[in-house]
């Protein structure tokens, strides 16, 4: 084992436990690797500082997380994938300025983070309005939440499975004002629900037009999260036809009308209503394919369906081919 232990975390893809920290023979760190076949050192001579690690499950991969003063940009939180010998950057267009409690699911799916981004001097806090940080496949993204608690270092945090929730103990302020002056240290809890995971799932069936059943599905790797831009796929259109999303706030009724419901009564057999009519957005129909996008606010757990519809006068008496239905969960 290391001298100097920084951190630990499990490495869920390779089963492996991973101890980093200070070897003092080597004078560098270095990992310590718990295995099925028990204690090995695995990499020495290595000068990357990790303060903490976390597994993110959406990238399959150990994360690991450090703050660095950078020449042109001041302080930056640097995140790191571990590839079972070392450590490797990853390149984030957001992160926090100093890092602080670090934490993932049991899933592994989030990785929230409470970040110390404190302005050297006397006073604890800070200009930014926001400290809570979501980090999920390689991508960090800050949190609006209403309450929260004093930006702070050194404090832990774990994950509740049983009440699914992130816990944060204790912590200290800022650097202090004067010699001696050992600061503030915080003896709080607190704790942070995440709510549902952001997603994307499919239900139902369409119906049969020139080019087959089109196809409704979230664009690859893409989910319903706050702050971000949701993408869905429509596939197997009739060419170039007019098509059109129904975007609606329920799956069980559409102005008194019970979903699904069959539309063979309007001279569409085998079409099925899935989503409410709460709004219809037009969609641009490209050669059978059609991408439609949301910007997603911030109303975690809030739930949305929708359907595409297109139309083709040859497909049936009304005119219409629908495709499945989705439905789509905002989280963080």
């Amino acid at each position: 084992l290391p001298a100097s232990v920084e951190c630990a975390g499990y490495d869920a893809a390779r089963q492996e436990g991973v101890v980093w920290g200070y070897s003092s023979s080597a004078q560098a760190y270095g990992a310590s690797i718990l295995s099925a076949q028990g204690w090995a050192f695995r990499q020495s001579l290595s000068t990357t500082y990790i303060q903490s690690i976390a597994w993110d499950g959406v990238a399959n991969r150990l994360v690991g997380a450090r703050e660095t003063y950078l020449q042109y940009g001041g302080w930056k939180v640097l995140f790191f994938d571990w590839s079972g010998y070392g450590w490797n950057l990853i390149n984030n267009r957001e992160s926090p300025g100093s890092f602080g409690a670090f934490a993932s699911d049991s899933s592994g799916a989030r990785i929230l983070m409470f970040d110390a981004d404190t302005p050297w001097g006397c006073t604890s806090g800070s200009t930014e309005a926001n400290h809570t940080w979501v980090y999920s496949g390689g991508i960090a993204a800050r949190l609006v939440s209403g309450r929260a608690p004093t930006p702070r270092w050194q404090s832990a945090m774990s994950f509740d499975p049983v009440r699914g929730r992130y816990v944060m103990f204790g912590g200290r302020d800022n650097q202090p004002c004067t010699s001696g002056n050992p600061g503030l240290h915080y003896g709080d809890t607190w704790e942070f629900d995440l709510g549902p995971s952001p997603s994307f799932t499919q239900y139902g069936t369409g119906c049969v037009g020139s080019r087959g059943i089109p196809h409704l599905q979230a664009q690859t790797n893409s989910v319903p999260r706050t702050g971000t831009t949701f993408s869905a796929r429509v596939a197997n259109l009739p060419w170039n036809a007019p098509t059109f999303l129904l975007f609606g706030l329920s799956n069980t009724t559409s102005s008194g009308l019970p979903l699904p419901f069959d539309l063979g009564i309007a001279g569409a057999p085998g079409c099925t209503l899935l989503a409410s009519i709460d709004d219809i957005q037009a969609m641009t129909n490209v050669l059978g394919t059609a991408v439609w996008s949301l910007a997603v606010p911030t109303l975690p757990g809030a739930q949305f369906y929708v359907q595409a519809v297109a139309f083709e006068p040859a497909a049936n008496a009304l005119g219409v081919v629908l495709s499945n239905g989705g439905q789509g969960t905002l989280g963080f």
